[in-house]
């Protein structure tokens, strides 16, 4: 990755948090489109207090942050991107092991892998089933 690419990544880290505390501090209508933030950088809003994910475009492709709360958001999620751009998503970027930021990722199927804190994989190995089956219960699935 270059340099521009990076940048523009941490831009949309810190857009997509700052966007979050923003949101929620001014109760702010959910969205089910992407909006953009910045050049190439867009976040896609959770509905009725789920999880926000990032969109950064680069030169080969996306970059997801956060996968979405439920497959069906995460679908739409990637139906907004292909609207958006014909390049691949590359990677998803999980902020933490929160079932709501990780568990749809197979929905966006990036093409070279998933970026996370060590901490995450590690949780999530351990734990991801007993998580997933937890998260399910609390949506009612």
């Amino acid at each position: 990755m270059n340099l521009g690419y990076l940048l523009r990544l941490g831009l949309g880290i810190g857009s997509l948090i700052a966007w979050e505390l923003a949101a929620a501090s001014a109760g702010a209508a959910p969205l089910t489109t992407l909006e953009r933030l910045a050049p190439d950088v867009y976040v896609y809003t959770g509905q009725d207090g789920d999880a926000n994910a990032g969109v950064v475009v680069g030169d080969e492709g996306v970059v997801v942050i956060d996968s979405s709360p439920t497959p069906e958001t995460a679908r739409r999620l990637a139906q907004e991107i292909k609207r958006l751009t014909p390049k691949p998503i590359l990677y998803v970027v999980f902020t933490h092991f929160h079932g709501d930021h990780t568990l749809s990722v197979h929905e966006l199927a990036p093409t070279k892998g998933i970026i996370a804190h060590v901490y995450t994989k590690e949780y999530l190995s351990a734990h991801g089933a007993e998580h997933l089956k937890d998260y399910r219960a609390r949506l009612g699935e």
